[in-house]
């Protein structure tokens, strides 16, 4: 499909569908994964280290799935096997009970999950015809996944156990590799020429990485917000637990954020293109921060879930404002391996380096102290982006050209 080409009504229901079925896959059971793992028998330290591992295997996979995607003559194939080896991965992953298996399941389990995002994300702007507008309206479809697999997960789990949302969650991920045997624009393509092929190698990418500020600040606000949200990312849920939550309210909780990222993920296609992804990034921020602050101060479950109400326009802003800075500043064949590596490869290394930490901390100190540590990272985030970002004049389009197709 052209780069310039509107996709037709089919492609883009496919698309949302799609997006529908992968997105909204791991909520079976990812808002239960640290219970599954106390449940289990592992403490906060024992949990992080699980998140680590699973983390470096995402950091030395993604690179790999991209690269193969991107020189492959059949990306489908690659995008099916990547979904279908992570569905298993999760069933054999929910049969688990020791910590040795759970920490070599859960590692092995991210090594084909680690090209999902990235290829995934890449399909959807070039089968849109546009790498800067209208990403927020594909990505909705995933919180709408989300939302619902989130909600019906914890029904069947009060019902039936943790070990349905395992099976769930791959019969969800083996569903998405079908849908894309209908998504046209995928069948097998030309081999690359070598002027491509070295565009898209990774000491190209990574040399146009540290040519450009904006995305070197992207990068490090990554880094500084990740490390102090990882605590929150991995025990909000433990949590809500250790407060006296049922499994029904923590899928209520996962399926709150979802639900409003629907209408958010179209206000943020609206509010970059008339104020531009780098004031609304900034603004997510700011956002995140207050979130984080509520729960520190008033910690309960009626405001970890209005926080959760709150981080669903948050994190629409924030998640298209970033694929939007990636478009906007790496050429076209570089796109999917920008992707991965602000999407996957940055997460991965951040969550090495604090996973174990904040499971330690969460031990010793309990989860409220997180809220506080989660809301310092953002903050020290939105000040380093400042200070790295050169904001347009207000009133300026917010979506400049796109990079050239090289």
């Amino acid at each position: 499909m052209n780069q310039n080409t509107l996709p037709d009504k089919k492609t883009t229901w496919l698309l949302r569908l799609y997006y529908f079925a992968w997105v909204g896959a791991p909520g079976f059971i990812y808002p239960f994964l640290n219970i599954f793992f106390t449940r289990q028998g592992l403490n906060g330290q024992q949990i992080g280290l699980v998140t680590a591992a699973s983390s470096l295997a995402l950091l030395i996979a993604s690179p790999f799935w991209t690269r193969w995607s991107e020189s492959s003559r059949h990306p489908r194939r690659v995008l099916q096997a990547a979904l279908i080896l992570s569905g298993l991965g999760w069933i054999v992953l929910g049969r688990q009970d020791l910590f040795g298996w759970i920490f070599i399941i859960s590692a092995l389990r991210t090594i084909p999950a680690a090209g999902i995002w990235p290829i995934s994300d890449d399909l959807a702007l070039r089968l849109q015809g546009s790498s800067r507008a209208g990403y927020g309206q594909i990505r909705l479809w995933g919180s709408v996944g989300w939302a619902v697999f989130v909600l019906v997960s914890g029904w069947l789990i009060e019902r039936s156990g943790l070990s349905i949302g395992f099976l769930s969650t791959g019969a969800a991920y083996c569903a998405s590799a079908l849908i894309l045997f209908f998504l046209p624009g995928l069948e097998s393509r030309p081999r690359q020429t070598r002027q491509e092929t070295q565009a898209a190698s990774q000491p190209s990418v990574l040399q146009s990485l540290w040519a450009s500020p904006a995305l070197l600040g992207l990068g490090g606000m990554l880094i500084l917000t990740g490390i102090g949200n990882s605590g929150v990312l991995q025990f909000e849920t433990v949590y809500m637990d250790d407060l006296g939550a049922r499994e029904a309210l923590i899928g209520v909780a996962g399926m709150f954020s979802a639900a409003v990222e629907v209408p958010g993920m179209l206000l943020a296609d609206h509010f970059i293109r008339k104020h531009g992804h780098d004031r609304i990034l900034l603004l997510s921020l700011i956002l995140h921060v207050v979130m984080r602050v509520m729960v520190f101060v008033w910690p309960s479950i009626p405001v970890i879930l209005f926080s959760r109400l709150f981080n669903g326009i948050a994190f629409s802003l924030y998640m298209v404002a970033i694929v939007v800075t990636i478009t906007n500043h790496a050429l076209t064949s570089q796109r999917g391996t920008m992707l991965a590596i602000f999407n996957v490869t940055l997460p991965g290394l951040v969550s090495i380096l604090a996973s174990p930490l904040s499971g330690a901390i969460y031990d010793a100190m309990g989860g409220r102290v997180l809220y506080l540590l989660a809301a310092i990272g953002y903050l020290v985030g939105w000040l380093g982006l400042r200070f790295t970002q050169h904001l347009p004049p207000r009133g300026m389009p917010g979506l400049p050209p796109s990079p050239a197709p090289d």
